[in-house]
């Protein structure tokens, strides 16, 4: 008696790094139903963008009669997509030369995916930003720009922009 040929075959999956894992599932072939096997999908421990793709294959039951058939075991691939994120940066609002100190302040901004926030400044005749601290060079009109490049998990978050007026200390 020649064994009936089987199989089972994973479906290909994917989440967004941080999230957790969808139902995985897949196809069952060539199995009698009143055997009543069944598959439990299951994948590779890992998670990061990374190592991935990592690989989903497949547990049947019930083990009496799988003896019965030529099962060929099919795997699939589980990908972890990069995440994205976000910029909450308010700006420090309009200033005053002279006010605080040394014309500098301290700038402050957070990214959903708390990896560190950078600034930058324009024009450099108005305001320049050093690490987090901008510092006032004359009266105009200047763009702060909070920046997150993202990493090996996350995509780069949109530039948030934020212009502010500083105004001569000598101006009523």
């Amino acid at each position: 008696i020649t064994k009936p040929a089987a199989s089972v075959t994973p479906n290909p999956a994917s989440k967004t790094y941080g999230a957790a894992d969808p139902p995985l599932t897949g196809t069952l072939a060539g199995f009698l139903v009143a055997d009543g096997v069944s598959a439990t999908y299951t994948r590779t421990a890992g998670g990061t963008v990374a190592g991935s793709p990592y690989t989903i294959s497949a547990t049947l039951a019930p083990a009496g009669v799988l003896g019965n058939y030529t099962i060929t075991y099919n795997t699939a691939n589980f990908a972890i997509l990069k995440a994205g994120q976000t910029i909450t940066f308010a700006g420090p609002g309009n200033q005053t030369l002279g006010v605080p100190p040394n014309n500098q302040i301290t700038l402050s901004a957070t990214s959903t995916s708390a990896l560190p926030v950078t600034f930058s400044a324009a024009p450099p005749a108005i305001c320049t930003v050093s690490g987090a601290t901008l510092t006032m060079v004359a009266a105009g009109s200047c763009t702060i720009t909070a920046s997150q490049a993202g990493d090996a998990n996350f995509n780069a978050a949109a530039n948030v922009p934020v212009t502010i007026t500083i105004s001569s200390a000598d101006v009523a």
